[in-house]
């Protein structure tokens, strides 16, 4: 499955209807949710595997990381707990 881009994101969002609250699920099982919390922008995520990776500030990255094609340039979700 490839990753989910901003603008599809964007485009889910405006097909719902109304104000409802936002939840993300926390775990692969479906066990546990939290309500988002925040967004943030300004990383990069480098993925370790095909679900997981770690991710790098945009100010700590140098020349040479922008040019590692693996890395993506990624938005930040939070939950609450």
């Amino acid at each position: 499955m490839p990753m989910l881009r901003k603008s599809d994101l964007i485009k889910m969002l405006q097909s719902i209807e109304g104000d409802p609250v936002v939840i993300i699920q926390k775990d692969a099982e479906g066990d546990n949710f939290s309500p988002l919390s925040t967004i943030e922008g300004g990383f990069y995520y480098y993925p370790e595997t095909t679900w997981s990776g770690y991710v790098v500030e945009d100010e700590d990255m140098d020349e040479e990381d922008y040019l590692d094609e693996d890395a993506h340039k990624c938005i930040l979700v939070y939950p609450i707990n």
